[in-house]
């Protein structure tokens, strides 16, 4: 091969020759490896994928015109979807009352997807940011047992909507019942009612809120009736045991007539405090929760729905 070489003192260029010498397999390997330790950046991360963020599990990425959804985009729209579809098999049950027996299986069945697909936060209760989800005033939408005949096995099995067997991770079931002063679960079997502390009252077409008070530790259960309203009321302590449990003891119950006097009965619940030797309540477990919907749980075995917009549903 022809080497140019220019005179140090600016004179003309001469020019040399020497043979041309094949390099050997061995120094072709070597060339090989300088290159890629000097130059890495070529060989390696050409090949690289972009790093995803976390959020993404490092998969890759679809394409401009892919129509599949990444896992958060998909499980956005099936609670979406479910919550739209709850809303609708709720409305006109008259707060559950009038449901019949598949309404109140499909109700269950939406409600386990949305309690599966979006479980609270660990730290609902311990947490006052998180716990500030719950404050303020929600309004009972719908309300039956947590468990019914032809869901996951509870009348000895059943078929689900697409014919397969129904299991039994179609039921909720409760952890450390006795919490509270709960002795069991015991299913509160009548429809469109709540019961506190030995309270029944019908909510069928009335307008019944729940209120949590995360500053001053207390919930509050109100109902218009014919005759007046109904509120109890009690403070409430987190759970020792399931983190989305608090656990209610009421002291407070009165009636305002629409015509008459304020009754205040709570000295009720002071006797039976003294007489049963622990608070009158029990335990309520918020077991979905975003910014328009809470799912709830009782140690009654009561199954609640309750939004913030009171016109949620068609009454």
């Amino acid at each position: 091969m022809a080497l140019r070489r220019s005179c140090p003192h600016g004179g003309r260029r001469t020019s040399t020759s020497s043979a041309s010498i094949p390099p050997s397999s061995p120094q072709i390997l070597l060339l090989l490896l300088a290159l890629i330790s000097s130059h890495p950046a070529v060989l390696v991360r050409s090949f690289e994928f972009p790093k995803l963020p976390s959020f993404f599990g490092g998969a890759a990425r679809a394409g401009p015109s892919s129509s599949v959804l990444s896992p958060p985009a998909a499980n956005a729209a099936l609670i979406a979807r479910t919550k739209s579809d709850l809303l609708t098999a709720v409305s006109g049950t008259e707060n559950g009352k009038t449901a019949s027996t598949e309404t109140q299986v499909r109700v269950l069945r939406l409600v386990r997807t949305l309690e599966k697909a979006a479980p609270p936060s660990d730290a609902l209760l311990s947490d006052p940011n998180e716990a500030a989800k719950l404050d303020g005033t929600w309004y009972l939408q719908y309300t039956s047992p947590s468990a019914v005949e032809g869901l996951g096995g509870a009348d000895g099995g059943s078929e689900d909507d697409d014919g397969d067997e129904a299991d039994d991770a179609e039921l909720w079931k409760p952890v450390d019942v006795s919490e509270g002063g709960a002795v069991e679960v015991a299913q509160f079997r009548a429809q469109g009612t709540i019961r506190a502390a030995g309270v029944t009252v019908d909510t069928a077409g009335r307008v019944t809120k729940q209120s949590f008070d995360i500053s001053e530790g207390t919930v509050t259960n109100q109902v218009e009736q014919d005759f007046g309203t109904v509120t109890v009321k009690g403070p409430f302590r987190a759970s020792k045991t399931v983190s989305n449990r608090a656990v209610v003891g009421f002291k407070e119950l009165t009636i305002d007539l629409n015509v008459g006097p304020t009754l205040e009965l709570g000295w009720i619940f002071s006797i039976l405090e003294k007489a049963t030797g622990r608070d009158v309540g029990g335990w309520l477990e918020t077991t979905y929760l975003d910014e328009e919907m809470r799912i709830g749980r009782g140690n009654k075995g009561t199954m609640f729905v309750i939004t913030r917009d009171p016109n949620a549903v068609r009454p």
